[in-house]
C-alpha cells in the first residue's frame, strides 16, 4: 500500500541531535532501544528494537548543509514497512 507524502514542521535542538535515543518514540509502556548507532562522514545509521511491540528496524540519514534525506525499514511479524523522508532547514526555532 502506498501512502501519500506527509509534511510537518519540527524543532530540533543540538541536545536532540546529540542523543540518538531521542529520535525514537519513547512511550514508557512500549520502550524502544537504539543500537549500532554509527556516524560516518555525513551519514548516520542505526538499528532499533521495540520488544513489546515485537518490532525491529534499521535506518539511515544523509546530511547536507541545510537538509537531509533518509529511510527506515521496520519489520513487525511478517509485515514489513519502508519509509523514505527528507527535510530542509527552515530557520531558527524556540523549543521549550
Amino acid at each position: 500500500m502506498k501512502i501519500p507524502p506527509i509534511t510537518h514542521d519540527m524543532c530540533v535542538t543540538e541536545q536532540d541531535i546529540a542523543d540518538p535515543q531521542k529520535a525514537v518514540p519513547n512511550d514508557p509502556k512500549n520502550p524502544c532501544r537504539v543500537s549500532d548507532y554509527k556516524v560516518e562522514g555525513n551519514k548516520v545509521s542505526w538499528t532499533v528494537d521495540c520488544p513489546k511491540e515485537k518490532t525491529t528496524g534499521t535506518g539511515e540519514m544523509t546530511f547536507e548543509d541545510e537538509s537531509y534525506t533518509g529511510w527506515t525499514k521496520f519489520k513487525m511479524g511478517e509485515q514489513e514497512m519502508t519509509q523514505k523522508y527528507s527535510a530542509k532547514w527552515l530557520g531558527a526555532c524556540d523549543k521549550k
